[in-house]
């Protein structure tokens, strides 16, 4: 999977290279909020650190925000897909999702159920090895309102205190009181892996534009 972040790493680095004249209009500190209507939810960034927003163009489609902090060495990013019948958080959910997003040289920390949000989700904690140094992501996924939704927060080279992995993931909400789907297993598995892929290949969008900011 190295080698895979890398190549997809190259492959994106033109298109954020132009982070340097486009994105720090989003980092001068201060809250950062996306309100994302179609999917029923919002997420509000508050760090006076500052936060630089990626370009759309440099993700794959469902990627619906993506932030770097100013520092280089957190970002978040929120991934939503369609996800069409009745489903729950439960083994076949996590089974397919890990599938999806454990692959190479990831390997995983640790998954545990949770409510987020008001409603079922699960967690799981993951890295590997980028560059010479190592990416964490802890990504909480989720369904509601006919959707999979995967927030993760992305570090590079340290590890997040629990305190501040807690105040990127309270900045989402929802708009309105969120559907969740029904108690069967019927969902499309292919999707769900798609949508933790998704999360996986956004590594290497995160590490090009680190790069790219290095080098200026």
């Amino acid at each position: 999977m190295e080698h895979r972040w890398k190549t997809a790493a190259r492959r994106g680095r033109l298109a954020v290279l132009v982070l340097g004249t486009l994105i720090f209009h989003a980092s001068r500190g201060g809250a950062v909020e996306w309100n994302l209507r179609e999917f029923g939810c919002s997420y509000r960034l508050d760090d006076d650190t500052g936060w630089a927003e990626l370009p759309s163009s440099s993700f794959d489609p469902s990627v619906r925000f993506a932030a770097l902090r100013t520092d280089q060495k957190i970002s978040v990013a929120l991934t939503v897909k369609s996800l069409p019948g009745k489903a729950k958080v439960g083994p076949m959910f996590v089974k397919a999702f890990e599938d999806g997003m454990l692959r190479g040289n990831v390997r995983k920390l640790s998954g545990r159920y949770m409510t987020f949000a008001d409603v079922p989700a699960y967690e799981v904690v993951a890295e590997g090895p980028v560059e010479n140094s190592v990416m964490r992501v802890h990504c909480r996924t989720f369904m509601a309102n006919g959707h999979i939704y995967a927030l993760s927060v992305y570090s590079y080279d340290m590890v997040p205190e629990d305190a501040e992995l807690e105040k990127l993931f309270s900045g989402y909400s929802w708009l309105s009181p969120p559907v969740v789907g029904g108690s069967g297993p019927n969902v499309r598995l292919i999707l769900l892996a798609g949508a933790a892929a998704a999360v996986l290949v956004l590594v290497a969008s995160i590490i090009a534009a680190v790069l790219a900011l290095k080098k200026k």
